[in-house]
């Protein structure tokens, strides 16, 4: 797979810019669970663990009444699940979103 410009958001820290190979196995070993991809529209989504409630892990945060806990990546998708790198306005978007 490919490496894709995504932004990162752990529990209480700052979301960070980050290159990520975009391959299913790699994001799930990043993430430390399963893949779960959730559509923001518009092509975006945010990756993270689908188990991750029953898990010890930090609430991340809630987007559309779903709670998040762990990594949280935040990309582009093609809607069948394959992960695209962020625009490079996207990016700076998203850092301020997410601050």
């Amino acid at each position: 797979m490919a490496l894709i410009r995504s932004m990162l958001c752990e529990p209480q820290a700052k979301p960070r810019l980050a290159e990520i190979e975009s391959a299913r196995a790699d994001v799930e070993e990043l993430i430390s669970g399963t893949f779960f991809l959730l559509d923001l529209g518009d092509g975006l989504g945010a990756v993270f663990d689908a188990d991750g409630n029953k898990k010890i892990k930090d609430l991340n945060r809630v987007i559309d009444g779903i709670p998040i806990f762990g990594l949280c990546i935040f990309c582009r998708h093609d809607g069948q699940g394959e992960l695209l790198s962020l625009e490079a306005d996207e990016l700076a978007e998203m850092e301020k979103l997410l601050a």
